[in-house]
């Protein structure tokens, strides 16, 4: 599923989500303060719920699918809070989604930069990521991943309180053949990497949230199949890989 989440009523947090994408929670996670994750928004595309990371006072970098079909109206983001729906609100003026972008199957290219219409105040809960990573993690690397999504699969609603949990990265090969051996066959692109261990998960409500190596941004939450399910880990979109990083890099 892509990991965003539909928000019917945010008074409510009634949610459903879309298949294929991930949208904004952590399966297995716990509660996290957001002056430990001050680089992590929450990021609404109309009805939606995704997360963000902060890149600097004006520009936050999200998933390309959670901004796809939309205008720059229908999207706000809140920052400095780690409860659901709380914080300072701003909206985005412009965005840029990878000129690439596609989601036939699976999103890929899946990228896009927002242009605040007002800087951020940069505080103890809001401050940016310690940049982008310059090689792709290696196998074994611990990512912090964080969100307000689901907790478990199809169990709604989204989390009120912000969720984090650290997930190594896997072996590409290995991610291309568990998600080959599914009924639909899913493609793991060189656009992205996989990440994955027993009962921890991003899951739907974390699309375009932060996965962070060394405070250093290595991923944004893209998509997968379920949540926490064995046989098919997270899948992120790799920001070191030159056609990413030098999109995200020219939006700064």
């Amino acid at each position: 599923m892509v990991k965003s989440v539909l928000i019917a009523a945010l008074a409510a947090q009634a949610t459903a989500f879309t298949i294929g994408q991930r949208g904004s929670d952590i399966v297995g996670g716990k509660d996290a303060n957001i002056k430990d994750i001050p680089y992590q928004v929450e990021f609404f595309p109309g009805e939606y719920l995704c997360g963000g990371t902060i890149l600097n006072k004006d520009t936050i970098l999200t998933a390309g699918h959670c901004v796809e079909d939309l205008q720059a109206s229908d999207m706000t983001i809140k920052v400095g809070s780690s409860t659901l729906n709380e914080g300072e609100l701003h909206n985005v003026t412009k965005f840029f989604a990878h000129p690439k972008f596609t989601d036939t199957n699976v999103p890929d290219y899946d990228v896009a930069i927002l242009k605040l219409a007002t800087p951020l105040t940069f505080g103890p809960g809001v401050q940016p990521v310690g940049g982008l990573v310059d090689k792709e993690p290696s196998v074994g690397s611990i990512g912090l991943v964080s969100g307000w999504g689901l907790k478990k699969e199809n169990v709604r609603p989204p989390s009120p309180t912000l969720q984090s949990v650290q997930i190594p990265v896997i072996a590409r090969d290995k991610c291309v053949k568990m998600y080959q051996a599914t009924k639909y066959k899913l493609p793991v692109t060189d656009r992205m990497f996989c990440a994955a261990v027993n009962g921890k998960d991003s899951c739907s409500g974390d699309s375009g949230g932060p996965f962070v190596v060394n405070n250093k941004l290595a991923g944004v939450v893209s998509w997968g199949a379920g949540c926490a399910r064995a046989d098919a880990p997270g899948v992120y979109s790799n920001v070191a890989l030159p056609e990413l990083h030098d999109f995200i890099t020219s939006h700064m």
